[in-house]
């Protein structure tokens, strides 16, 4: 499975840039990694890997109509901080 990851076509944009979650949002992974007594070990035994299988899945669904979801989801992910106002 891994030779398919390696296999592939490197780029700019991938499901872990876009993810909704505080795992793959690079500010709060930069908390995460902060708050680890050891962050090298918590980036390779829980963040990569899971950057890993996502890639691995988005792999094995590539399209185009998938990859506008993901526009999409940049897009709405990136424009909604703007849409919260701020708490005092």
């Amino acid at each position: 499975m891994l030779s398919l990851f390696f296999a592939a076509t490197a780029g700019a944009y991938g499901p872990p840039r876009h993810h909704g979650s505080c795992l793959h949002n690079l500010q709060e992974e930069e908390k995460l990694l902060g708050s680890q007594p050891d962050p090298d070990r918590y980036y390779r035994e829980v963040i990569l890997p899971h950057k890993l299988s996502m890639n691995l899945d988005y792999l094995d669904r590539v399209s185009l109509s998938y990859d506008v979801l993901l526009v999409f989801r940049t897009t709405c992910t990136l424009l909604v901080p703007l849409w919260t106002p701020k708490r005092q």
